[in-house]
């Protein structure tokens, strides 16, 4: 059994990053459909895929109406949260929408697809609520346990440079090179008109089942 102390390396990077993300101002940028960059494995390059879904979805803008069709990748549908989860197939509630590639949760887990929900603003939420979601079983016949582990290596790394974000809780003192890595984290990353978006990240990397991750923005600040 191996314990690993080489996060304080990692850490300090992410720690250095924050003097920078609060000297970037992001503008707000027109949304346009989200092109996943990656081919959608279980590995990094899916994993880079979650990372610009929600750039694009839930750092770029506040929900609206309209936006789940603006951002509409190639082949994904938009359907509403009780056809997605086959509670009312006929259910057309304007309160929220999920950008699907199956039109249903459990094809999209089955088939291994992210997919988006928007909660559309109110007075006690004016910005929405925006999560994406990916559950995939793994695309190797093998070597699952190191591609898990690497995943989870690198996870904060590539969570600090792809969304420029900042780790607000406190990190893993150490861990195991071995069995299921499972946790939740807290970030901040700049988003639109300079404000601050608050989100986390809930994540299961197991080498028997596969990968289940999904990213919330939590709250925005001015």
């Amino acid at each position: 059994m191996v314990k690993h102390q080489s996060h304080l390396s990692r850490r300090l990077r992410v720690c250095t990053l924050s003097a920078l993300i609060t000297a970037i101002n992001i503008s707000p940028i027109a949304a346009q459909n989200i092109v996943f960059p990656y081919e959608n494995v279980s590995d990094l390059r899916g994993l880079l895929n979650v990372f610009h879904g929600f750039q694009k979805s839930c750092l770029n803008q506040a929900v609206s109406n309209d936006l789940a069709k603006t951002l509409q990748p190639e082949g994904y549908q938009i359907v509403s949260r009780e056809k997605h989860i086959e509670f009312d197939e006929h259910a057309n509630s304007k309160r929220a929408a999920i950008l699907s590639k199956t039109g249903l949760e459990q094809a999209d887990w089955d088939e291994g697809h992210p997919y988006i929900d928007f909660l559309m603003p109110t007075d006690a939420s004016p910005n929405g609520e925006c999560t994406i979601y990916w559950k995939r079983g793994w695309d190797y016949a093998e070597d699952q346990a190191r591609v898990a582990f690497g995943m989870y290596g690198a996870l904060d790394a590539q969570i600090s440079y792809y969304l420029q974000a900042v780790l607000t809780t406190r990190p893993a003192d150490a861990f195991i090179a071995k069995g299921a890595f499972a946790g939740s984290s807290d970030w901040h990353a700049k988003c639109w008109d300079g404000k601050i978006c608050d989100f986390r990240i809930i994540y299961d990397f197991n080498p028997k089942r596969g990968i289940d991750i999904s990213i919330a923005r939590i709250g925005v600040r001015d």
